[in-house]
């Protein structure tokens, strides 16, 4: 053949690699753009995006922020609650075979009690850090919001939802508590963020993250079958219905659904193992337990149960700031086909499936089960606000054209930001409140400044009485930090489940039986306003301990508070009997 100036040999070799690209899967290709270069690339190509952002519009986005971390500090050292110092008692400062396989009640949160560990292993026994991980996420939480509003809609509106966020007395309150929720609600944003993605493009890697980031809140707080599933349908519905790979889709998201329960499953074969399958709803004889109720009464008390989990989502927000929110939220559930960029309507799935499983539990609900959904509620509400207040400036121009000058938005939204931050700290919403917004026995705000006062009053033959667990877990917790010996706790015994029997070797805890013969002062700590009065700890020393009040005489208090006191019991007759 004549020269027809075409190098056989090269082409050969382009066609081969051709070839071996197409067979390179796309997963390979999608891990090799997330490396390490792939990785610095897209930062620094989101960061050159952000710089072209207006300087008012990343201003804004800064203060909120700040503000947000500014709320948070202000109450990360209040006074550890009841649940927290149970957390770190009976599971974080424990070895992790214990904090893995101990389910005796839902009070552990497996991953953050994991965090707490080895966070107060690291930083020591304080409170910082043992509310550092709820901090952490409860801080990333903010701007997380904003993305999740920007993708979902546009960046004011995602500035408006992000300044709601950041004075959210529900978000500053649990980002200051040592539990697993704000891990949780950073979690479930990230999820809807990846959702985003996966509507867009249907990828391997996508879905891989979708099942870790459901696997690790699930590992956290079960009660996340509440909201991935929700997510997970939302995905699907978006893209099935645009004609897109409905193949590739099903395989993958079915895939994905049976990796999240193969693995959690695997995660909490330590659990069923250690403390039982059952140990996911607590034992019902205790105060940890949720029971299954019958329909009759189940259907009685929906109204307030639905009352007490709204209340939760809107503690602390003004009332006339709620009404504006329900508005908003209407709007952002009826219009959302029209003011969306992303997908179906996604609060109205939410909405449908927290209802569905709401109904097939058959329990009422506690309602900081709900926390993680209150940066979806805000954020759903920014949306309807954003999209009706451009509805109105457009309605308006046409009759009259005027120019909106941008720094009134600004000015609007931060005086709402002052309003909700104003109304936290005149309400104390985040301070040693339930999240009912009430006082109740899951606190006890003076247990610290009580603990000062006894271990320069306490000695040998002392016992010191208080409302069992409610009383006795924020005293242990501090008897712990002040280095005094925990037998001085009088602990209530008779709410031991088998798993802490079971477990008692690795329980500093003074669960055993005392001999109440052997006492020579009864030192009584009552929290007046807390479900702790006097008559409560007297009923309890009396009829679970067996000591008898008639052998001993009040001397009086050593200690006292508008919240509470310490009241001292000296010996005047011997013991008649013994435990």
């Amino acid at each position: 053949m004549g020269n027809t100036g075409i190098n056989y040999r090269n082409l050969n070799k382009s066609l081969t690699y051709k070839i071996r690209r197409r067979r390179l899967p796309a997963f390979r290709r999608e891990i090799n753009s997330w490396g390490q270069a792939g990785v610095v690339h897209r930062i620094k190509k989101y960061w050159n995006l952000w710089k072209q952002e207006p300087v008012l519009h990343r201003l804004a986005f800064y203060i909120l922020v700040l503000v947000g971390v500014a709320l948070r500090i202000g109450y990360i050292f209040q006074t550890v609650r009841n649940d927290e110092a149970y957390t770190y008692l009976a599971y974080a400062s424990n070895p992790l075979k214990v904090i893995v396989s101990f389910y005796n009640v839902p009070n552990n949160h497996i991953l953050s009690s994991i965090f707490i560990h080895f966070s107060t292993m690291f930083f020591g026994n304080n409170i910082v850090a043992l509310r550092l991980p709820s901090f952490i996420a409860g801080v990333l939480v903010v701007p997380a919001t904003y993305l999740l509003v920007r993708k979902l809609y546009n960046k004011n509106a995602g500035l408006l939802a992000m300044g709601l966020v950041a004075v959210s007395s529900g978000m500053v309150n649990y980002s200051t508590q040592a539990r697993g929720y704000m891990i949780q609600t950073l979690l479930l944003i990230v999820l809807v963020l990846v959702g985003i993605y996966l509507i867009h493009k249907n990828t391997i890697g996508g879905w891989i993250a979708f099942t870790i980031i459901s696997v690790l809140a699930l590992y956290t707080i079960p009660t996340f079958l509440y909201f991935f599933p929700a997510v997970m349908i939302w995905v699907f519905l978006s893209r099935f219905f645009k004609h897109y790979d409905r193949g590739k889709l099903i395989k993958r998201s079915l895939a994905s659904l049976g990796g999240i329960i193969a693995l959690t499953l695997i995660l909490y074969i330590p659990v069923f193992l250690q403390s039982g399958f059952y140990a996911f709803k607590g034992d019902p004889r205790f105060n940890g337990g949720m029971v299954t109720l019958r329909w009759t009464k189940f259907l009685h008390g929906i109204p307030s149960n639905v009352r007490d989990i709204w209340t939760a989502l809107n503690m602390g927000i003004p009332t006339f700031v709620i009404l504006v929110l329900v508005i908003g939220i209407l709007t952002a559930l009826v219009f959302w086909k029209r003011i969306s960029k992303v997908g179906n309507n996604l609060p109205l799935i939410i909405l449908v499936w927290t209802a569905l499983v709401y109904l097939e539990q058959r329990q009422i609900a506690y309602p900081r089960v709900f926390i993680p959904l209150i940066p979806l509620y805000l954020g759903f509400a920014a949306i309807g606000l954003y999209a009706l207040g451009n509805l109105v400036v457009e309605r308006v121009k046409r009759v009259r054209p005027v120019k909106v000058k941008t720094y009134w938005s600004y000015i609007l939204l931060f005086a709402l930001v002052a309003i909700l931050a104003f109304s936290i700290v005149a309400y104390q919403a985040p301070y040693q409140l339930s999240e009912w917004g009430e006082i109740n026995g899951a606190t006890m705000r003076d247990a610290k400044k009580v603990t000062a006062v006894l271990k320069k009053t306490l000695k040998p033959g002392d016992m010191v009485f208080t409302e069992p667990g409610l009383g006795t877990n924020p005293l242990e917790y501090y008897f712990r930090q002040y280095k005094i010996p925990t037998t001085y706790l009088m602990c209530d015994v008779s709410q031991q489940s088998h798993w802490e029997k079971q477990m008692g070797d690795f329980m500093i805890r003074s669960f055993q039986p005392k001999d109440v013969g052997k006492i020579k002062r009864a030192i009584f700590v009552t929290a007046f306003r807390e479900q702790q009065p006097p008559k409560t700890v007297l009923f309890y020393a009396q009829f679970e301990y067996y000591l008898d009040y008639a052998n001993f005489k009040n001397i009086g208090n050593i200690y006292e508070t508008d919240w509470s006191a310490i009241t001292v019991f000296k010996r005047i007759k011997a013991a008649s009997n013994k435990w």
